[in-house]
């Protein structure tokens, strides 16, 4: 699941790179999901993405339906079509690149980056950090046995991202290093 998919890069390439993979984007924007779904056409994958529009988890489940557990890799009709109820999924990763940057320096960003993307899709809060705070606390009962978590966080956050999820009892197993040598991946697990 990629959670906050904006234009759907994420989900799109998971899609491709994996033939037999089910994937499900969800963003709060509606553009964005329209977006995501022209580029995820355009890559011959929308039959292999469900996106999901809403804020978070609470997107993914029906709590008038028990929240009763649903894998994507049901058939799609079963999906969270306009016809079913959206029933609480679980993912064997659930991948992000949330809002990252901290409210007050959105303003100093580079043209090309605050003047094209909408502010929500950059702001994370005073410190940046607000994301992997909701992500830390709400998405273990969305990962499947074995699942794992895997997201990408601002240059100077590892040890601030990492503590987050060690607070909320997630093993981390490793915070990598992007092409340019700086960390910025967080994989972790229940």
């Amino acid at each position: 699941m990629d959670f906050g998919t904006g234009t759907g890069c994420i989900a799109i390439a998971l899609a491709v790179k994996f033939p037999a993979a089910k994937v499900v984007a969800m963003d709060v924007s509606p553009d964005a999901l329209a977006l995501a779904r022209e580029n995820a056409a355009q890559n011959n994958v929308a039959e292999r993405i469900e996106f999901v529009q809403g804020d978070g988890f609470a997107a993914l489940h029906n709590e008038s339906e028990g929240g009763a557990p649903r894998r994507p890799d049901s058939p799609k009709e079963e999906w969270g079509s306009r016809n079913s109820p959206l029933r609480k999924m679980e993912f064997d990763l659930i991948i992000s690149n949330p809002p990252y940057i901290p409210s007050a320096e959105i303003a100093t960003l580079q043209p090309e980056v605050c003047d094209f993307d909408p502010r929500g899709a950059l702001d994370g809060g005073v410190d940046g950090l607000d994301f992997y705070r909701k992500l830390a606390a709400e998405a273990k009962p969305f990962l499947k046995p074995g699942g794992k978590i895997m997201l990408e966080f601002g240059d100077g956050q590892a040890d601030a991202v990492r503590k987050i999820f060690e607070t909320e009892k997630w093993v981390v197993e490793a915070v990598r290093e992007d092409y340019s040598h700086r960390q910025r991946i967080l994989i972790a697990r229940p």
